[in-house]
């Protein structure tokens, strides 16, 4: 989270994470978005499911387990209509669902690159918790592009 935080910190944007069960577990939010009413109703502990909030990027990730961006009119509730949010599943090292994270920002922010570094954030959990379940073991680690190898990281479980 917080390495996505920093790729587009200042952007007026907060990053979220939420459980496989559309509860929101965490928050990292600029200082400008903070101070929206729309940043209030989404701190930790909300439920985002679609059940309770219909159409949401966290709820609907949640649901479908794909990747999907909600722009303005198209959240359900009009409270949230000035919002666009992305968000991407992030799988355990078993292929189940284990959490949602998210980008949101107010509809007027550039939204060009975000969705690939929402979904390059989550595969790098998804990579992190494939590690930690297999950290006594050898991994063996191939990529055609060796700036996306890092041995260090991978030996030392970060």
């Amino acid at each position: 989270m917080e390495n996505l935080y920093h790729q587009i910190a200042g952007s007026n944007f907060m990053i979220a994470f939420a459980g496989a069960d559309g509860i929101l577990l965490d928050t990292i939010t600029d200082q400008s978005f903070g101070d929206t009413a729309a940043a209030s109703s989404i701190r930790p502990g909300t439920i985002w499911t679609e059940a309770s909030c219909g159409t949401n990027a966290l709820g609907t990730v949640a649901h479908t387990g794909t990747p999907l961006m909600v722009h303005g009119a198209e959240h359900f509730f009009a409270q949230h209509g000035a919002l666009t949010c992305i968000a991407a599943p992030v799988f355990d090292a078993q292929g189940v669902l284990a959490g949602v994270l998210d980008a949101s920002s107010d509809c007027r922010s550039r939204q060009q690159h975000t969705r690939a570094l929402v979904s390059m954030a989550a595969t790098q959990i998804e990579s992190g918790l494939f590690r930690e379940c297999h950290r006594s073991e050898v991994l063996i680690v191939l990529h055609s592009r060796p700036e996306y190898l890092h041995p260090q990281r991978w030996s030392s479980g970060r």
